[in-house]
């Protein structure tokens, strides 16, 4: 009677044991999931974590050394993290990052949507440097040939003005902002050397755009705005949304409106990409209200 009583002790202990071990592997079932989500988490914030450290690298040399030195002064690839950084072109807006609806090439301009660039020191030959306003192909038919009004109450109407502003002077356009026969699909204007393109200073002197550059902005950067300043009409009263813009150095770089930051970083099995514009210096259109009065 003792052994049966030993044995029976045993088989109950066997089946303690198994009933244990299902509850454990039951439970093990369900915590195993979750840890490893938990820890694919983990690994997935490094990645980003670690792009994002790049991409405020990337800000620091934006800081200190972008609008000084061209080309792109940054660019650093490895297995598990690259870092690229778009600065300078030769065209503005670069292929691919337009954001006309009606031309792949073209940036817009309209109200409260300016052109505003820095401008070099002492590194870009002016003559070199082009611009093109158009109106938009209206009727997607290639033809290009919609004009905007030329003239208001017997006056020629002026559509686009531009600015441009030093640290210690602004000099504004002085009835040489362009007209309805500057925008053109076919015409490079020659803008920085033309001698047309004259303007006035803060004391009201008047001078060339050419002059005030060499003079205000030879050792310094100067910003240079161009802003919408009348509504936008066709000849048939046709209301245009804004306007296509171009420029075009051919030869010498220059900075970008957005300078494009891209970081990719991987950790173990995730990787994370990232991609920030960065918008150079502007100068408030508000101000343009205090000129045309």
């Amino acid at each position: 009677m003792k052994n049966n009583k030993k044995w029976f002790s045993l088989v109950i202990a066997i089946v303690m044991v198994i009933v244990m071990s299902l509850m454990a592997w039951y439970i093990l079932a369900y915590i195993m999931p979750f840890a490893k989500n938990t820890k694919s988490i983990e690994q997935s914030v490094s990645a980003y974590y670690l792009a994002d450290s790049a991409v405020e690298e990337a800000l620091h040399s934006i800081k200190n050394t972008l609008w000084k030195e061209f080309p792109n002064p940054m660019e650093a690839t490895a297995t598990w993290y690259s870092i690229q950084m778009t600065a300078s072109w030769t065209i503005m807006p670069v292929p691919g990052q337009w954001n006309s609806e009606y031309d792949s090439d073209y940036n817009i301009i309209r109200a409260w949507e300016p052109i505003q660039i820095e401008v070099w020191k002492n590194s870009v030959n002016l003559s070199d440097f082009d611009i093109i306003f158009r109106v938009p192909d209206l009727n997607w038919d290639d033809s290009y040939d919609e004009e905007l009004k030329k003239q208001k109450d017997s006056k020629n109407i002026k559509y686009v003005n531009w600015q441009l502003s030093s640290e210690i002077d602004v000099l504004n356009s002085s009835e040489s902002q362009f007209e309805s026969d500057d925008i053109k699909n076919w015409e490079d204007i020659t803008f920085f050397t033309s001698p047309d393109m004259k303007g006035f200073g803060l004391n009201k002197a008047v001078t060339t755009l050419e002059n005030f550059y060499g003079n205000k902005c030879g050792d310094n950067w100067c910003i240079l705005k161009m802003s919408i300043i009348n509504k936008l009409e066709l000849t048939d009263w046709t209301s245009v949304p804004y306007l296509e813009w171009k420029i075009k150095t051919w030869d010498s770089a220059i900075p970008l409106r957005y300078t494009i930051i891209e970081t990719t970083w991987k950790s173990y099995e995730f990787q994370k990409k990232l991609k920030v514009r960065v918008p150079q210096q502007t100068v408030n259109e508000a101000f343009d209200f205090t000129v045309f009065q």
